[in-house]
């Protein structure tokens, strides 16, 4: 006890206490923040999903060395950082998945407690949520009380006596008031990362090839560890996807991301889109920190924040203040040296790691669009045999929805590439298709059934609904886009159905929210069975998220003519997507509608697309599709568990929210159709979908 006084007595008498008042804080839900990195790679699927090749032999070890020593002048650790970085290590050699690190988020040595999150036992999400936030609240707690006791001359306990302690080089004033608001959970990813290490094998040595090929230092290939662990299947909440972790946004000026076709996730084409961005940003920026703290930042941030900063990457981490420029960015400069260190010397923290044999395989050029089966039935390739040699094939390419497009490059096994030429040319003309499949859809008038459309369309109740993911045969709303079987016929004519008029994705899963059906009932079959359909925590699907994607044109509007329509901006949109759908090029658009050049696109503003090289309906078409991949892709990878209720804080916006709760911003609005979700006001109450990834 005696003990205790002298160190209460001794900072009570040494520090200056700041005359502030301090009011007291709300009590609030807790959320689990992550970085880019853990938050990537807590969508990995299972090791059995993988599928993962045999691990390669000692001879092959060779091609998977120890790197060389960082270069000193490049990637030396400066000497503020070091606690960050070496916090990073622990996260990645001494902490598991199983693990959540409590800490302190601008001071990471300061580390409050690990929490065990395995017991022996499956935990649910929301009970491993509930777990960590009662010792966030804990150590709030315990931080608020240090303050208090010491403003008022009172006594510490042993447990504030050792928190603390934790401060001791910490000088500032009100230090653990500030931390109070500062605690932060961060997942372990020891497992993750020796997984990673393993799973590297496949892709290294193409991937130093490519960096080499464009004059990159080679310490850069460490970043997939930080972004991935190598997986390419890795999927964020915010849609960022393989092993490079590329928003479709910052994808798209690279590869080709489409509703057939996702580059993504192909770990070397990626590789050579994540070798251009990271030359483009250090030719830019002009300093490898500040470069890769730019892939996880954006390019034109981090312009601005050398331009208010300088080029010192310490001073940037320390004193840029950005709304955007969060924990995640802040730290991935030193997430990546963490990582660098680790991987130049993997033995001193796993030991011996058995490296996968890298992938194999020959390259076949598609001269026609090419229907899956077709392909798998005539070259004697099974379907998931063809997906895990070419995983920039998505979903609908194997429901047939379809075709693998033409010109595609096609990776077959090694040595197949002489049979798959010459079985190829003996295939039928009539299934060497010319154009690409388009979606059929039908969209929801008054008076429509699930029966009477499938009866329009020569299919079955069961086939629309398994399509879109209905569970209820009356679920069906006007308005809403249905998707069709891939071929349906209309009076005895087989055809692909498009509706000249999109308005949409698909309906709203949450049943509370919905409007009331304007549909007829249907006393048909009410039960489908799909081994593809996910549902929430309520028994309903997970669809699509009812929203307007419309175009309208003026009254004199002359298909026949060139002409032009209107838009209204949507989230995950921008002016090299309109560019694309429309034929027209990027700054014909900003002229057209006068963009100047560093203002970006505003959710909800009016924009004039013309209608030159396509017509109304196919921008219509793609631009639907654009956004029905993101979800679909989302629901591929995430579940509904449930909900729960949320009030609006001062200061908080919607975006801050999605990004603190891993919402995407459309399955939020999906939550709560009829809120303004950009004019939120302190205390309005929100529905939160409480989401987990599938493993």
């Amino acid at each position: 006890m005696q003990k205790a006084i002298i160190i209460f007595l001794s900072f009570f008498f040494t520090i200056l206490i700041s005359g502030s008042v301090f009011s007291e804080i709300e009590n609030e839900e807790e959320i689990i923040e992550q970085t880019d990195s853990s938050l990537s790679l807590s969508l990995s699927l299972s090791d059995e999903e993988i599928n993962s090749p045999e691990v390669s032999t000692e001879e092959d070890e060779t091609l998977f060395e120890e790197l060389s020593s960082p270069d000193a002048n490049l990637f030396h650790v400066p000497p503020n950082l070091r606690a960050n970085v070496d916090f990073w290590k622990k996260i990645y050699t001494e902490y598991t998945t199983n693990q959540m690190v409590i800490h302190d988020s601008n001071n990471l040595n300061v580390i409050y407690a690990v929490v065990d999150l395995s017991n022996g036992l499956r935990i649910g999400n929301k009970i491993k949520k509930w777990k960590i936030s009662e010792v966030r609240k804990k150590y709030r707690n315990i931080l608020i009380s240090i303050h208090y006791k010491i403003k008022k001359g009172r006594m510490l306990n042993d447990e504030e006596i050792e928190v603390y302690k934790k401060f001791d080089n910490i000088d500032k004033p009100n230090k653990f008031l500030a931390a109070a608001e500062n605690i932060r959970g961060q997942l372990g990813q020891r497992d993750r990362f020796i997984e990673g290490l393993k799973r590297s094998g496949r892709y290294m040595d193409r991937i130093k090839e490519v960096f080499k090929d464009y004059g990159l230092p080679e310490e850069l290939t460490v970043l997939p560890h930080v972004e991935s662990s190598f997986n390419y299947r890795a999927y964020s909440s915010a849609g960022a996807s393989g092993i490079w972790q590329f928003t479709r946004s910052t994808g798209r000026l690279f590869m080709q991301i489409d509703y057939a076709v996702d580059e993504r996730n192909d770990p070397i084409i990626s590789t050579d889109a994540a070798a251009r961005l990271l030359k483009r940003n250090y030719e830019e920026l002009g300093s490898w920190p500040l470069a890769i703290t730019a892939y996880n930042h954006g390019l034109a941030g981090m312009k601005r924040a050398k331009e208010r900063i300088g080029d010192d990457v310490t001073d940037v981490i320390n004193g840029y203040r950005s709304r955007i420029f969060g924990f995640a960015s802040k730290n991935f400069f030193c997430e990546f040296l963490a990582a660098l260190e680790i991987v130049s010397d993997y033995r001193k923290y796993f030991g011996e790691v058995e490296f996968e044999k890298p992938v194999e395989y020959d390259v076949f050029e598609v001269e026609s669009y090419l229907d899956v089966g077709t392909l798998s039935k005539h070259m004697g390739l099974a379907r998931d045999e063809i997906k895990e040699l070419n995983p920039a094939l998505r979903l609908p390419i194997f429901t047939s929805r379809r075709y693998i497009p033409k010109g595609f490059e096609l990776k077959i096994p090694k040595g197949k590439l002489q049979d798959a030429g010459n079985i190829y040319a003996s295939l039928p003309k009539d299934v060497k298709n010319q154009s690409q499949k388009h979606s059929p859809w039908h969209q929801v008038e008054k008076g429509d059934t699930m029966g009477k459309i499938a009866r329009t369309y020569n299919t079955t109740i069961a086939a629309i609904m398994e399509i879109n993911e209905i569970d209820n045969v009356n679920r069906i709303y006007g308005g809403q886009i249905l998707k069709l079987p891939e071929s349906v016929s209309i009076q005895g004519k087989t055809k692909n159905i498009y509706q000249n008029t999109i308005n949409v994705a698909l309906e709203s899963a949450v049943e509370e929210t919905k409007p009331k059906p304007i549909v007829q009932q249907d006393n048909e079959d009410k039960s489908v069975n799909s081994e593809f359909r996910k549902t929430d925590s309520t028994g309903t699907s997970p669809a699509f998220l009812k929203a307007v994607y419309e175009v309208t044109v003026p009254a004199n509007y002359d298909s026949k003519k060139i002409n032009y329509g209107f838009i209204k901006v949507e989230l995950d949109e921008t002016i090299g997507h309109y560019a694309d759908w429309s034929g027209a090029s990027v700054q014909s658009l900003k002229d057209m509608n006068s963009l100047r050049r560093r203002i970006g696109l505003k959710i909800g503003q009016k924009l004039k697309i013309p209608f030159t090289s396509v017509t109304k309906e196919s921008f219509e078409e793609k631009r639907a599709e654009h956004h029905m991949a993101i979800q679909e892709d989302f629901f591929s990878n995430y579940k509904v568990e449930g909900t729960t209720s949320h009030k609006i804080k001062t200061g908080e916006t919607v975006w801050k929210l999605c990004a603190e709760s891993e919402i995407p911003f459309w399955l939020l609005k999906r939550y709560n159709p009829d809120k303004d979700l950009q004019r939120l006001a302190k205390g309005e109450p929100l529905i939160l979908p409480i989401i987990s990834n599938i493993n």
